[in-house]
């Protein structure tokens, strides 16, 4: 891993529980509540205040929640909890990525599944309702491993689909 100019090693989960802690602190009797900092607010700190260190998709992501905050700030409604949000917002993605993938790989399985039921039976066979349910739980298996093996090479673990 590179070497940042970020002076502190910080735990991220540390540093999403410390943003989600904002938010309560503003409850808290005697406390002042510091207001969040928007993206131009950002652009003119100082260059001593160092920069989050966190992927593109995850500040899109906390830039996302922040402006759906101030939405609920201004409607008088309970703010967003950062973490789950952002673990929502990801999941998310990652549903929809593998909706993409198996929109594209889905039919060639779906076909290489049904192939030696077909070669035995007839060209012209078709599963029956129920067969075709544990067909369909099949071609979601093999979809999901080949999603996971897919994400394996880009870098992305299991644990993060």
């Amino acid at each position: 891993m590179a070497k940042t100019d970020f002076p502190l090693s910080m735990h991220r989960r540390r540093l999403l529980v410390s943003v989600a802690a904002v938010p309560v602190a503003s409850i808290l009797p005697g406390m002042q509540c510091v207001e969040p900092l928007s993206l131009a607010d950002a652009a003119e700190l100082p260059s001593a205040v160092p920069a989050l260190n966190v992927s593109a998709a995850t500040a899109r992501r906390l830039l996302e929640i922040e402006r759906r905050n101030e939405i609920r700030r201004e409607a008088n409604l309970p703010l967003l909890s950062i973490t789950k949000e952002l673990r929502r917002m990801k999941e998310q993605e990652l549903r929809d990525e593998f909706s993409r993938f198996k929109a594209v790989h889905g039919k060639a399985v779906w076909e290489q599944v049904l192939k030696p039921l077909r070669d035995s039976q007839g060209a012209d066979w078709r599963p029956r309702w129920m067969e075709a349910v544990g067909y369909q739980n099949q071609v979601h298996q093999i979809l999901l491993e080949q999603f996971h093996s897919a994400g394996a090479a880009r870098g992305i673990g299991r644990k993060d689909i």
